[in-house]
């Protein structure tokens, strides 16, 4: 069965729409906002602000699997003169992996990012770095995290996923970037509240008006994982998906049919 609600925003902060629509119903499962889809066929084109080659041949390979299950096609540019426009913005600067939902893209104007990924030229694994850029370009595409899906059937034990000590702990590792002062004024910073308070928006059930949705996908390269003790029902780890899921591929591809 699938559901519509609404809730534009994956990351740090939160864009709330106004748009009511009645449920509808479904078998698929997965979780996308219907309204900040592209179109069926188009060619989205991708720019990096910054990083090196070697990262940007990472995240195009990376995210060029999406274009197997989704008639979406990325054009990526290195040379910012190229083009006047571009749909999607990368920089590799900060600590924050995140990406705006869909065409809310659109609404970033000039040369500022519309999707971060400092983790890909950090120390974390390939196999980590490449689930990095398929769950972001996934967020790209319109999907949203598999956990705040409504049919998650387990609820998160906010006072230690999102804890001050947990969050103190995980920024220790952090890059330096994270510290300076010019990154510390911008809205995604690593102040600690700031931090918490994103830690909640990004795993806490949302408002899912405007959202269709289905069954929960424990396979979902849309889905955080949890360690153990992170979630009240049960006290074991639920591995975080490193691949795209048969049924992520079959759910974009109903939102973006080849036909």
């Amino acid at each position: 069965m699938r559901f519509r609600g609404n809730a534009l925003c994956a990351w740090g902060f939160v864009l709330l729409g106004f748009s009511f629509v009645i449920a509808v119903e479904n078998t698929d499962a997965g979780m996308i906002d219907t309204r900040r889809l592209w179109t069926p066929g188009q060619t989205l084109h991708v720019l990096f602000l910054d990083g090196e080659p070697a990262a940007h041949d990472f995240v195009e390979d990376e995210a060029r699997e999406w274009e197997k299950y989704a008639n979406i096609s990325f054009e990526f540019y290195s040379d910012r003169t190229v083009r006047k426009k571009f749909d999607i913005k990368i920089s590799f600067k900060g600590c924050v992996n995140y990406s705006h939902i869909g065409t809310n893209a659109k609404t970033v104007k000039g040369l500022f990012s519309t999707m971060n990924l400092p983790a890909i030229q950090g120390n974390k694994s390939d196999e980590n770095k490449a689930r990095i850029v398929k769950h972001e370009f996934g967020h790209a595409l319109g999907l949203k995290h598999e956990h705040q899906n409504p049919n998650f059937p387990y609820t998160v034990n906010e006072e230690v996923r999102c804890s001050r000590e947990r969050i103190s702990e995980r920024l220790k590792g952090a890059n330096a970037s994270c510290q300076t002062k010019a990154f510390r004024l911008l809205p995604h910073n690593m102040k600690i509240d700031n931090r918490e308070k994103a830690c909640k928006r990004n795993t806490l059930p949302i408002d899912t008006t405007g959202l269709e949705y289905g069954p929960f996908d424990e396979k979902s390269v849309m889905f955080y994982g949890f360690t153990a003790g992170h979630l009240r029902e049960i006290d074991h780890v639920m591995v975080t998906p490193m691949l795209i899921s048969e049924t992520d591929a079959q759910f974009v591809e109903e939102y973006y049919p080849f036909d």
